[in-house]
């Protein structure tokens, strides 16, 4: 799905689940959230739970041809489970990701595929040519590795990938002209684009 000429979704979806993280009824099932955003180089942002990752390494291959990076932005299996199908599927890739979320990978594959390793944090940034990410870290949003990421390339169009949030988390939305526009989310995952402006999370 286009949601700009740089931004794809590739997700997938999950109408066979019926509880969410085995507790929270999902009548219409669960979205597995997954970005490429093109520029000189690509970047994934997110890998999907592992029921679905030859749906989704073939969007990837359709949306990014051999994509340079994924960002692992949360290690939850249903972001996390298809980290060692991509590497196969794309092993000049780079990952990028917390320290934290590295280790992780060590405890969940039995790697943390040192050889491809990009580690991030607070305000740093990834240079994809056109576009460049930014990187928060926000730990225990969900668990302690987690970080979010936000192109602001820009004025026109501005994109913010997270991961899972709780019920009622603010977003400000800080405008050039000084303007400030609140917006309350009432679902479990927040994955936003926003035009003619710059995000922050307030938790």
């Amino acid at each position: 799905m286009k949601i700009s000429n740089d931004i794809l979704y590739v997700g997938v979806n999950d109408h066979d689940i019926d509880l969410f993280e085995g507790h929270y009824i999902v009548p219409e099932g669960m979205a597995y959230n997954s970005y490429v955003v093109k520029g000189e180089k690509t970047a994934v942002m997110d890998s999907v739970d592992g029921h679905f990752t030859d749906e989704w390494i073939g969007k990837v291959k359709e949306a990014a041809g051999a994509p340079d990076y994924l960002v692992i932005q949360h290690m939850e299996p249903d972001h996390s489970s298809s980290i060692t199908h991509f590497v196969k599927a794309f092993p000049d890739a780079k990952i990028i990701s917390s320290a934290k979320a590295f280790t992780m990978m060590k405890n969940f594959f039995g790697t943390d595929f040192a050889d491809k390793q990009v580690v991030v944090g607070e305000n740093d940034t990834l240079e994809l040519g056109e576009h460049t990410l930014t990187f928060v870290t926000a730990p225990m949003v969900h668990w302690p590795e987690v970080i979010v990421s936000f192109d602001s390339t820009t004025k026109e169009e501005s994109f913010l990938a997270t991961v899972k949030v709780p019920c009622g988390t603010k977003a400000i939305v800080s405008l050039p002209a000084g303007e400030a526009e609140t917006v309350w989310y009432g679902e479990e995952r927040l994955q936003s684009v926003y035009r003619n402006g710059k995000i922050t999370v307030e938790l």
